[in-house]
């Protein structure tokens, strides 16, 4: 069996309610994205290079570079060719369009049951069944087949409504896979949202090759589920940043955009990302607090900071994950103190010796025997100021009573 395999960014119809029943996001697996093309009414084909066309009803289904698209027609589409990459369609109402349903000119070779090429005889007997002859032998395919074209070196045959692929005494079914994205329209945001904004130490991990990734917009959290803006599959491993883990998703940043993914599909890895800070305190010159090195209203963990004094921890670089330089700061709010990022230009030195009370610088002579000592010298003096007090009062008294009785016996 040959399988193709094409990715689409088409959202189709059909959801997945993605949510854990403990409100962490559920991300989908490998196989809710991949689907196998299904033709109801296949008329006719057409291949060039990775190109597959398929006319199918009203329909034009077009396969190409790994993207998927359906054309739609007002008649039944019969005829299909593909050359220097311009499909021409030739509908029920004999008129041939281009796949943007301009008219032109074209003219379809007849469709043929038989075709001799490589040394081979392919053809299709009465009963519809393939056969395929080399001089020696006859192979022969049961079924109903029809329409036999070779494109390039392999020649294709219509059964029912599906493709088959001969190379020669081998028949195999052309199956063509593409990824339906429509899964990720329903990603629950859940916990996420919290945990988003929680402050976590610096975290990388390795996203595996061909892992599906969901781009959203962490700036609009207020719905239930993620916003999705595309949805990729990763061609090698790489490297991002770890926001956080909810369910059985990690939210990572990778290119200045962020992802949710399998956490099955990642790994945490070392990465050197720590450098030299260039001083210990610091002034806030934004209003924003960051649970993590990545800048986006979902991951502010603390707001109304301008101004506010943070000691700086560690210097954030990683020049092939983070779009900028950030700094891991600790901060104090009125009932703890807290950690997060800031980035780069949102703060300045600031020198805390300047703010500081003035310091008192003790006598080096000073001790509590010499205390108690001088204030035993200062109760003597007292008691000694006292004593010469009474004296003196005591001095003078006595000459005023001699004064008195002088002066009595001078009268006399």
């Amino acid at each position: 069996m040959t399988v193709i395999s094409l990715l689409t960014v088409v959202f189709t119809a059909g959801n997945t309610v993605a949510h854990a029943a403990d409100g962490g996001t559920i991300y989908p697996e490998d196989d809710e994205f991949i689907k196998t093309l299904e033709l109801t009414s296949l008329t006719d084909y057409a291949v060039e290079g990775g190109l597959y066309a398929f006319a199918d009803g009203k329909t034009v289904k077009v396969f190409n570079d790994g993207n998927y698209k359906e054309y739609a027609f007002e008649n039944d589409v019969t005829d299909l060719a593909a050359e220097n990459g311009e499909i021409y369609c030739g509908c029920s109402n004999g008129k041939v369009y281009t796949l943007d349903e301009q008219t032109c000119e074209y003219t379809f070779p007849q469709k043929v049951d038989e075709l001799l090429f490589n040394g081979y005889y392919y053809f299709t007997d009465a009963d519809g069944k393939l056969n395929v002859f080399d001089k020696s032998e006859t192979v022969t395919y049961d079924g109903s087949y029809s329409n036999l074209k070779l494109y390039g070196e392999t020649v294709y045959a219509v059964s029912g409504n599906e493709l088959y692929a001969i190379n020669g005494s081998q028949c195999e079914k052309v199956t063509l896979e593409y990824a339906d994205y429509a899964v990720t329209r329903e990603i629950t945001v859940g916990r996420a949202a919290t945990a988003l904004k929680t402050y976590a130490p610096v975290t990388f991990v390795q996203i595996s090759e061909g892992a599906f990734m969901t781009e959203v917009d962490l700036s609009r959290l207020d719905g239930e589920y993620f916003v999705p803006v595309k949805t990729i599959k990763t061609e090698q491993v790489s490297t991002a940043l770890l926001l956080c883990y909810s369910g059985n998703a990690a939210i990572v940043s990778l290119s200045g955009k962020c992802y949710v993914v399998l956490k099955a599909k990642t790994s945490e890895t070392e990465v050197e990302h720590v450098a030299d800070k260039p001083f210990e305190n610091a002034q806030m010159l934004g209003d924003n607090i960051y649970a993590s090195p990545y800048v986006v209203s979902g991951t502010v963990s603390a707001t109304g900071v301008i101004s506010r004094t943070v000691k700086v921890l560690n210097k954030i670089v990683c020049e092939d994950v983070l779009d900028t330089v950030f700094y891991e700061v600790e901060y104090k709010t009125e009932d703890a103190t807290l950690k997060g990022f800031v980035a780069e230009g949102f703060l300045s030195e600031k020198i805390i010796d300047d703010n500081k009370k003035p310091t008192e610088i003790p006598d080096p002579d000073f001790s509590e025997s010499s205390d108690t000592k001088t204030i035993l010298i200062i109760f003597a003096v007292v008691l000694l100021v006292l004593a010469a007090i009474s004296y003196i009062s005591y001095v003078s008294s006595g000459k005023r009573k001699k004064s008195k009785k002088k002066d009595k016996d001078k009268q006399e």
